[in-house]
């Protein structure tokens, strides 16, 4: 698999030199950073193997230019186990030298939704949870106030459709964290989860984990 990478990062040096080219066409280049994403994604789940892509792409594309590949990186070493590396990566998104200190206002929310998943996984569950919780306050108010053309949001900017989708998986990320710090279930604490699924399933109705999520903690409580 080792050779199949560096074929493929040969491939994109070459890539890289007619991106350079393109510096007068938006669109081509924004084509390429489209190809390079479908093409991260096929490749092995695998830290080192996604750290040497990337490092080569930065060449010309910073990471606050390729946000979206760099967030993913860092779930991956997340997910890896590799918290250090996970918490510089979103750190210098930010510009900070490190997560510990409060996020600047204009923390893009994708960056605060990763950031707060790596505090979960880092053991700081409830302080993770509460966070959340005020992050989904704030990101509802945001989705809001924005304009939408009609009540089934179907003409709305891609940016806002982005939030609300976002909206929606931190909702399921709330339900499902608050499931896992439950020990004692009462009457407040059932209707408190099945809210943050049912405003999942609200802010993306396409969402097949949402609506899963909801149906099963309805079920669970019927039973």
């Amino acid at each position: 698999y080792s050779v199949v990478v560096r074929v493929q990062m040969l491939a994109e040096l070459e890539e890289i030199i007619d991106y350079k080219k393109c510096n007068d066409q938006p669109e081509r280049q924004a084509l390429i950073r489209k190809t390079w994403m479908k093409r991260l994604k096929g490749c092995q789940r695998n830290v080192e193997v996604w750290q040497r892509i990337l490092n080569v792409r930065s060449s010309v594309v910073s990471p606050t230019e390729d946000m979206q590949m760099w967030i993913k990186f860092a779930g991956l070493c997340r997910k890896s186990g590799r918290l250090a590396v996970a918490e510089r990566t979103l750190a210098e998104l930010i510009g900070n030298d490190s997560l510990d200190d409060a996020l600047p206002e204009a923390t893009p929310p994708q960056i605060t939704y990763a950031s707060l998943k790596l505090m979960w996984a880092s053991g700081a569950r409830e302080e993770a949870l509460g966070q959340l919780r005020d992050f989904n306050e704030r990101l509802t108010t945001l989705v809001s106030q924005a304009p939408s053309d009609n009540a089934q949001h179907r003409q709305e900017t891609p940016d806002v459709a982005g939030l609300r989708h976002l909206l929606s998986r931190c909702y399921l990320k709330q339900g499902a964290w608050q499931m896992a710090l439950q020990d004692e279930w009462n009457e407040d604490t059932i209707s408190d989860v099945l809210r943050s699924y049912f405003l999942a399933t609200h802010y993306d109705s396409d969402s097949y984990k949402a609506w899963h999520s909801w149906s099963l903690s309805n079920f669970e409580v019927i039973s």
